[in-house]
């Protein structure tokens, strides 16, 4: 190649080679502004070269930090202000953070897409996504004192969670859907971070507590303590506590607002020893739904189970396992912005041993045994029963009242009249359970009648004690005292007495009755009473014929 023709060559591959060099640096510029960016804070008396020497790989990364902030010569940069750095270029350590506590189902879905169901104590890192099935809760636990409540339905991205080489802990997240509540316990360090994106927009705190929720509508912020940074469509606005604001897609944030006032505390029992528990919910004239939210803990960081009820409605609490728990109540206005909570109120609930079921006898029977047999399931737990015997509903009148280990007890003999009995449960640690539902029963008297004499000639009538109003009798009449030899049987006489209309020879019988109250309440028949008929004296017709008969026989 003679020396014109190489000068051309020359002359035609450095233009080329040039616009190579230029389009493969565009290309990374491009790729490096579409990478995670990671906020730097400046320090008085730094320059680009210092913050590129300090945080990155190489000290030439300041020209790329320069590009994306759209920094042009000379380069200055603001003390106290903000630069953001793409993540590939830092010098950092990964950080790791932890599922604390969960309830329901709860899946990681890792950088492959792989999901896989999790359990409590599961390490979570950069790059994951955790996920919450319907009634599932995580809390979740970060370095440098930072806590984060995933709720129902929600997915949450871990976009990185690192430590850079000043120690300063940086950590943003995605919400993609669902609800968190955020807790940063301790003030950030200038250079320290903590951010959370929605695909609308993008919040960043130093130290606070506040909500986010994500709606089709849009995301609400909500700010509890302290303030929120919330950026959107080019604008921020600041919310401080007890203020939210909405913002809706491709539209800044609106206007803060403030949030409802938190409702009164309802009125707990001490204890709740049965399920459903119900309680009921305070008026709230801003509010259109109250909210329950019952924690394992008193700063409210384990959620176990979410109520709602309308204001002056009901609380129904259907399922919860026998624990010491706290309540927090907040009030949701019709735009759905939520209130400060009210709480922890405390919420004690045992329900084992539960209280005893009666299985025998029958409630409201009537009785005519002086003595009758209560019995009743055991249930689990229990180790002894204590039961009361009144005449009286407010069981003010006890008979008697004692504590027994078996279930089941006979009564003392009892006169005549109504009775109730309850029975509960205590366990071995000495819980009193609620006592059973009442039983009642009767005690009747039997009918009584007195044994009756009579002439043939007589007709005879029976006359008993009356029982109640409703009760019918039978009545028997026999000629032995086993009444096998049946004269009358009658049933459902309906008064005390009866007529008999049967002729009955002079001579010994025998009568029984019984009270029949209902098919099921039939009393025992009495014991057997002696019925005399006596033969009629003579009258002068019998003397007569009496004599023309001997006369007869004489002859």
């Amino acid at each position: 190649m003679n020396k014109q023709t190489k000068k051309i060559h020359n002359n035609f591959l450095q233009p080329m080679l040039v616009t190579i060099l230029l389009l493969v640096t565009c290309l990374q510029q491009v790729s490096l502004a579409e990478e995670m960016l990671v906020p730097l804070h400046v320090k008085n008396g730094t320059n680009l070269i210092h913050l590129a020497r300090k945080y990155c790989h190489q000290q030439s990364d300041w020209k790329t930090i320069a590009s994306i902030n759209r920094l042009k010569p000379p380069y200055l940069i603001l003390e106290q202000s903000t630069l953001k750095v793409p993540l590939s270029l830092l010098k950092y350590k990964n950080l790791e953070a932890t599922l604390a506590t969960m309830k329901g189902e709860v899946s990681i879905v890792d950088t492959n897409g792989d999901i896989t169901r999790t359990n409590k104590g599961a390490i979570l890192a950069s790059g994951q996504t955790l996920v919450t099935g319907e009634d599932a809760y995580a809390h979740i636990i970060f370095p440098d004192h930072r806590y984060l409540n995933m709720e129902p339905d929600s997915k949450l991205t871990f976009n990185y969670l690192i430590s850079l080489v000043d120690q300063t802990v940086k950590i943003d997240f995605t919400l993609h859907k669902g609800r968190i509540f955020n807790q940063i316990k301790q003030r950030l360090q200038p250079n320290d971070s903590h951010q959370i994106r929605t695909p609308i927009a993008i919040t960043g705190v130093r130290g606070t507590e506040y909500r986010i929720k994500t709606v089709e509508q849009g995301n609400t912020f909500e700010t509890l303590t302290g303030k929120i940074n919330v950026g959107a469509a080019g604008t921020a606005i600041t919310l401080h506590a007890n203020q939210g604001s909405r913002v809706q897609p491709g539209a800044p944030p609106e206007k803060a607002r403030p949030l409802p006032t938190p409702p009164a505390a309802p009125l707990l029992k001490p204890l709740f020893r049965t399920l459903p528990a119900v309680i009921t919910a305070p008026e709230h004239p801003q509010a259109e739904t109250l909210r329950m939210r019952i924690t394992a803990d008193n700063e409210g960081q384990t959620t176990v189970k979410e109520v709602y009820c309308s204001p002056e409605g009901e609380f129904v609490i259907d399922s919860l396992p026998d624990e010491s728990y706290h309540s927090f109540f907040t009030a949701i206005d019709k735009e759905g912005f939520e209130s400060l909570p009210n709480g922890p109120l405390p919420l004690n609930i045992r329900t084992i041993p539960s209280a005893p079921v009666i299985s025998t006898p029958k409630d409201g029977r009537t009785f005519w045994d002086k003595q009758i047999t209560i019995t009743w399931l055991k249930g689990e737990q229990v180790d002894h029963f204590f039961y009361q015997l009144a005449t009286d509903n407010a069981f003010k009148n006890i008979v008697v009242e004692q504590e027994t280990g078996a279930p089941s007890l006979t009564t003392p003999e009892l006169e005549p009249g109504v009775y109730l009995f309850r029975v509960q449960a205590i366990s071995k640690d000495g819980f009193a359970t609620l006592f059973s539902p009442p039983l009642s029963w009767k005690i009747a008297t039997q009918p009584e009648m007195q044994g009756a004499t009579t002439s043939a000639s007589k007709q005879l009538s029976l006359r008993w004690s009356a029982m109640a109003d409703e009760c019918t009798y039978d009545l028997q009449i026999a000629e032995d005292r086993q009444f096998h030899k049946l004269l009358l049987d009658k049933n459902a006489i309906t008064t005390a007495g009866y007529q008999v209309q049967e002729h009955l020879l002079a001579g010994t019988y025998f009568v029984r009755i019984r009270t029949v109250l209902n098919p099921d309440a039939i009393g025992p028949w009495t014991a057997s009473q002696t019925l005399e008929i006596k033969r009629d004296p003579l009258g002068w017709k019998e003397v007569m014929i009496g004599v023309v008969m001997l006369g007869i026989i004489l002859l």
